[in-house]
């Protein structure tokens, strides 16, 4: 169970810098948001492979720029910035087993969390 909650910070964490970096390249400084991600993805790939927590989090960092390439209409706070980064850790730990390698994995679980934002703001208003 420890190396599940170690394995979810990690990713929480990853995919949150980069969500959050993407999302402000692209709304503050007017970049296209396919440049955006590229540079977030970039940059995660010098990240370091830590060995306690036998998982690197480079994948993470690269999914949630995915997930940062949604428009300021999509995501309008930093409450639904949160619950997007939330849903991709848990469907990224979630789907480890299932989904092996990366090709259309990260794009999958960015979709999805993101899916589920509009979703729960479909149902809610």
């Amino acid at each position: 169970m420890k190396d599940i909650s170690v394995f979810f910070t990690v990713k929480f964490m990853a995919f949150s810098v980069g969500q959050i970096s993407c999302f402000l390249l692209h709304q503050t400084f007017s970049l296209p948001s396919v440049l955006s991600a590229a540079i977030i993805g970039f940059a995660g790939s010098f990240i370091p492979k830590y060995q306690f927590v036998n998982s690197h989090p480079r994948a993470a960092v690269y999914a949630g720029a995915f997930a940062g390439m949604c428009t300021s209409e999509v995501i309008q706070n930093v409450n639904e910035l949160l619950f997007v980064s939330t849903m991709g850790a848990l469907l990224y730990t979630a789907m480890r087993q299932h989904l092996n390698g990366v090709g259309g994995k990260l794009g999958a679980i960015a979709f999805s969390a993101v899916a589920l934002l509009l979703l729960l703001k479909g149902v809610v208003s």
